[in-house]
């Protein structure tokens, strides 16, 4: 602002002085006012300096009032003063002794009204939930998993049973034997089944038939066998329609359970059944298998055949019967069957193809070449191929086959080489008695003049024959026995055979073996 005072002085004086020199007209007028023209030129200059001013004031309050009305005002605190304006003096304003002209008033411009905009509708705030009183912390009880009962099947009667799996247990026929199976296997694409049998029921043969349902028969081949564990598994083809009777879960087939035999027992064209219960199941370490102990009835020819549950599953596989014990003292209720832990895994094995061979038994003590001598007392006896010699009791040795129940047993009694110097003079005083669990004995015939030679040769010993029949066990049994008497010693030789299967075709070399073994035996020499 001074520098803009000066240089209006500075132009009045020059001014001035241009006039001072402009010749002898100009040198008539009278000397200027120069206090004058500088007061004026201040005036001028402050004048428009406040209207500069006030214009820039507008311009701000202007821009001012629309960017208020773009952002909306906050509410007023009550505790807020409004600000105040200040005015400031221009600088170089003079002092008060210098009288200085008013300025023209200048309108204050009223700014346009910006309309306000639509206030934005507050929502409604959403009230804060009362405070909730803190719970007493209470255990959350864990639930009590109640497991899904395992649908157990109802067991149906044991006609209806039978009737929906009699088309699964096949009869199996041989060039040497006969037995049962059971279809555990259907291919419906290839219209083939397996059927799981013994192994002693197709041992040796060279033809193998397996009659479905006694109606159908089909020529079978077969896949695998296990000989230790008497399992063996048939195909037979073609036929999309087998009826295919499952494997029992082991945890089925406890002590106590009921339990069906279902086979074709000693040939028989029909299927023929026998219930009873499971007394045990237990490992045999001999053979590597599980074996069921059942008071069913097993005959020859239920052999492969299914130990049936209630609800129709394969429990076991019928594997033979004791129809006599050690020493011929009788057996009633000792079936037994080949365990369903067995089954599973060999069934799996065997249906890939695997097959096992008889492992070398154990010789027996005295067992030579088909031949045992009893090394306690030096008598001997021929011991047919697959049969058993139990010698546990010298006194009393029993050869015999389990799956049929052949047996001959030798039983050595001391007896007074005064009082009974020979067979003859023995039988004078004795006869043959039944055993106490036996019924209807009835001796049917005697022999006094049959004969053996020593052990070596050379010297005979007349014997005594008794050939008896009776019943036990719910079977028509015949049994044979010989007498021997040495000096000091009673040789009793028996055997017995079921008369069920006497006489059969299939069981034809069993007659011949059996009655072999008995007279095979020679007292000491």
């Amino acid at each position: 602002m001074r520098a803009a005072l000066r240089s209006v002085a500075f132009a009045t004086f020059f001014i001035a002085a241009a006039g001072a020199c402009g010749g002898p007209a100009d040198a008539a007028q009278a000397t200027p006012d120069i206090d004058a023209t500088v007061r004026a030129a201040v005036a001028a200059t402050q004048t428009e300096a406040l209207v500069s001013r006030q214009s820039a004031i507008d311009a701000t309050v202007t821009a001012a009032a629309i960017l208020a009305a773009a952002i909306p005002a906050p509410a007023p605190t009550p505790d807020t003063v409004a600000p105040l304006v200040a005015v400031v003096a221009p600088t170089g304003a003079p002092t008060p002794s210098s009288p200085t002209p008013a300025p023209a008033p200048t309108s204050t411009p009223v700014p346009t009204p910006v309309p306000a905009p639509t206030p934005t509708a507050t929502p409604t705030p959403v009230p804060a939930p009362s405070p909730t009183a803190t719970p007493t912390t209470t255990p959350t009880p864990v639930p009590t998993t109640t497991p899904t009962p395992t649908v157990t099947p109802t067991p149906e009667p044991t006609a209806d049973m039978v009737d929906r799996v009699a088309p699964a247990i096949v009869r199996i026929s041989t060039d040497v034997a006969v037995g049962s199976g059971v279809i555990v296997e259907a291919d419906v694409e290839n219209e083939t089944a397996y059927v799981l049998t013994n192994h002693h029921v197709i041992d040796g043969a060279a033809r193998i038939d397996v009659t479905v349902d006694a109606a159908a028969t089909y020529r079978a081949a077969v896949v695998a066998f296990d000989a230790s564990r008497d399992l063996a598994v048939l195909q037979i083809c073609c036929d999309p329609g087998f009826t295919v009777m499952p494997l029992a879960s082991p945890d089925d087939v406890r002590p106590g359970e009921p339990v069906v035999a279902i086979g074709y027992p000693l040939g028989a064209s029909g299927l023929t059944i026998s219930e009873g219960f499971v007394l045990d199941v237990s490992y045999d370490e001999e053979r590597d298998r599980y074996e069921i102990e059942t008071d069913t009835a097993i005959s020859p020819g239920s052999s492969g055949g299914p130990l049936t549950t209630p609800t129709g599953t394969v429990a076991g596989i019928n594997t033979y019967a004791l129809r006599a014990a050690p020493y011929l003292a009788s057996v009633e209720g000792f079936g037994f069957a080949i365990g369903p832990q067995t089954l599973i895994d060999e069934f799996a094995e065997l249906r890939s193809g695997a097959s096992t061979l008889m492992p070398a038994p154990t010789p027996e003590p005295g067992l030579s070449y088909g031949t045992y001598t009893s090394t306690t007392y030096a008598w001997q006896i021929n011991v047919p191929t697959d049969w058993t010699v139990d010698a546990s009791d010298p006194d009393r040795v029993l050869v015999w086959k389990g799956t049929t129940g052949a047996a001959v047993s030798v039983r050595t009694t001391p007896v007074s080489p005064y009082i009974y110097p020979d067979t003859g003079f023995y039988r004078a005083g004795n006869s043959l008695t039944a055993a106490s669990e036996w019924s209807s004995f009835v001796i049917l015939r005697e022999f006094p003049g049959i004969f053996r030679t020593l052990v070596g040769g050379g010297t005979t010993v007349v014997g005594h024959e008794f050939v008896y029949t009776y019943d036990w066990g719910g079977r028509a049994w015949r049994g044979t026995t010989h007498w021997f008497v040495t000096p000091g010693r009673l040789y009793t030789i028996s055997m017995s055979l079921p008369t069920d299967i006497e006489g059969l075709d299939e069981y034809a070399g069993l007659d011949l073996e059996h009655l072999l073994t008995l007279i095979s035996f020679h007292p000491p020499g």
